[in-house]
């Protein structure tokens, strides 16, 4: 958990079907304020998650840290060096362990 707001962030996407023919919403939670930006998207690729982040950004600003699964949206190396040109560290949870990512699951 982040100790002040934008330290870390977790996301992830998750299938809603009433939102088609967008169903996919990537989900992104502030953890130490509880801010959650929603965003739905066609597919989970590694475009919707960088256009999804920059969307939050503009909302909250921008994290030290984002926390995901082992999606390969949030793994592609599009993702890591869009994360790296805004200096933010990307974190992915032990796979299968959606403990980790416990807040925004």
């Amino acid at each position: 958990r982040g100790l002040t707001p934008n330290q870390k962030w977790q996301t992830d996407f998750t299938l809603c079907e009433q939102l088609r023919p967008q169903p996919w919403l990537c989900v992104t939670v502030d953890t130490c304020s509880g801010m959650i930006i929603a965003t739905s998207h066609r597919k989970t690729t590694a475009k919707a998650a960088q256009q999804h982040w920059v969307t939050a950004i503009a909302w909250l600003g921008c994290p030290e840290s984002i926390k995901t699964d082992n999606g390969s949206c949030f793994t592609a190396n599009s993702t890591k060096q869009w994360a790296h040109r805004w200096g933010i560290q990307l974190i992915t949870g032990i796979p299968y362990n959606s403990t980790g990512q416990a807040i925004v699951e």
